[in-house]
């Protein structure tokens, strides 16, 4: 962090409920922290990758943009992770079109399936419709 309370690299908490990886992103992203986040959370997600489908729960409610040195990174890991498994990204808190637009741009040719939600909890019941978790955890999925 900088002394303002704005980490330049991008903050993120992560956990998994049932078949779910729960990552939420603050601030800022650049190449530096995109690379911190991916080593993180490679260990975390190997332990949903068995043959069997699972989803991510994203929160980027007090998240920005990221830089463009991210996107093709961010891409190649998406793509990866759709190879491996991955069905459905319930995407919680991008409000703006701008936000949208963005995340659009960075799932771009990936084969991840993005739905955007406001509430958290619509969400959780989307990915308990999918057949991904039990429903709306009852603590925060966040380390």
């Amino acid at each position: 962090m900088d002394g303002t309370g704005f980490d330049p690299h991008g903050v993120f908490r992560m956990g998994i409920v049932d078949r779910v990886f729960c990552i939420e992103i603050h601030d800022a992203w650049n190449l530096e922290g995109l690379e911190r986040y991916l080593e993180a959370c490679r260990p975390r997600i190997r332990t949903l990758i068995d043959g069997r489908p699972w989803a991510s729960f994203v929160d980027v409610s007090n998240a920005t943009l990221s830089t463009p040195d991210t996107v093709e990174p961010f891409r190649a890991e998406a793509r990866r992770l759709s190879e491996a498994g991955r069905r459905d990204i319930a995407l919680v808190g991008a409000r703006s079109d701008w936000q949208r637009l963005h995340v659009d741009n960075m799932f771009a040719g990936t084969g991840a399936v993005v739905r955007y939600f406001d509430d958290p909890q619509a969400a959780w019941l989307w990915l308990a419709d999918s057949g991904f978790c039990d429903g709306p955890p009852a603590t925060s999925p966040f380390d």
